[in-house]
């Protein structure tokens, strides 16, 4: 009990102002499972001993594993999880040894838990009904999400792009903020019409959509709240602006964009390779180059990740730049 308090105490107060409905759903499960597998481990007989050591190592060494991929133990998403085996592992232990020998009274205290199972399994079905109610509520609003997006595809295979983004609009607040609904509703709006409309030379309607695209950024999400997909957008939007229109002002708009993305998102290559795009467009290749060098350790860092991150186009385009300080045919084009 006290395990669970503390663990997930101090999680509520670090991630409070990043829970969403969806992700204290998930917050509210972990202490749930928390709870009850806790109590279940230390309630003597609840499981054979033997049993217990078993899962305990197999969950352990689950756990260890998915920890140096991923460091799974400090990932939002996962450490829930992960610390909940910590605990099952510390409950198993207390619950597993046993006296060899002495007086019933001496049993009795060793391996009497320290919270009792009713007072333990009590709170796991309190936290169920909790993680129920709240899942009622996730439901309706998933429903509609799913309606909204549904609605929106059909839009945009009958050609009306202003209805789709109407309905991705509605489906990005449906059941919690869904980037996947903001990242759409911004290719319609900005990324695809900005490069049409500059051949046409429209440049004034172009700038318009991505000042009305940024401000949608803005509101979406409170800047201390704001997803790495958010902040990545709007790098995206305002680099693809320094690429279309040049300028001094475009460019250190997006360079500022970036070292934002960057402390959100230090180990994405593909964030850090756009990075580097920028920098070699502004002319300052020193730092391009620099960049393109961080860009290849950090993908030597990944070097149990099964797929590459850089094609094969990308990852020859950037040593070819890295090995010729002098050549100007070598400009990156992303």
């Amino acid at each position: 009990m006290t395990a669970s308090v503390c663990l997930f105490g101090v999680m509520l107060v670090v991630r409070q102002s990043k829970l969403y409905l969806d992700s204290a759903l998930a917050w509210l499960v972990a202490i749930g499972g928390f709870i009850a597998i806790a109590a279940v481990l230390g309630t003597p007989g609840a499981l054979k001993e033997r049993a217990q050591r078993i899962a305990l190592l197999l969950a352990g060494a689950m756990a260890l594993v998915h920890n140096q991929v991923e460091m799974a133990f400090f990932q939002p998403p996962s450490m829930g999880v992960l610390w909940l085996v910590v605990g099952a592992a510390g409950a198993g232990l207390a619950s597993s040894s046993r006296p060899t020998s002495g007086n019933a009274e001496e049993a009795k205290a060793v391996i009497t838990p320290t919270v009792k199972p009713s007072v333990g399994l009590s709170l796991a079905g309190i936290a169920g009904l909790v993680m129920v109610v709240v899942t009622g509520a996730l439901a309706v609003g998933v429903t509609r999400h799913e309606q909204l997006m549904a609605g929106a595809e059909a839009a945009l295979r009958r050609g009306d792009t202003a209805l789709a983004i109407e309905r991705l609009a509605k489906a990005q607040d449906a059941a919690g903020l869904d980037t996947r609904a903001l990242r759409w509703r911004v290719q319609l709006h900005a990324f695809d019409p900005m490069r049409v409309l500059t051949e046409m030379n429209r440049v004034d309607d172009a700038q318009m959509r991505l000042g009305e695209t940024i401000a949608w950024l803005k509101d979406a999400v409170p800047e201390d709240r704001s997803p790495t997909t958010v902040t990545r957008l709007r790098a995206s939007l305002l680099e693809r602006a320094a690429l279309e229109w040049g300028g001094k002002e475009r460019f250190a708009a997006a360079e500022s964009a970036f070292a934002a993305l960057a402390k959100q998102s230090p180990y994405n290559i593909q964030d850090r390779l756009a990075w580097a795009d920028l920098a070699w467009a502004a002319g300052d290749q020193d730092l391009a180059r620099q960049r393109y060098a961080e860009v290849l350790e950090l993908r030597e860092q990944k070097y149990l990740d099964p797929a590459d991150p850089l094609s094969p186009a990308e990852l020859k385009r950037v040593r070819e730049t890295l090995a010729d300080d002098n050549s100007e045919s070598l400009r990156p084009n992303p």
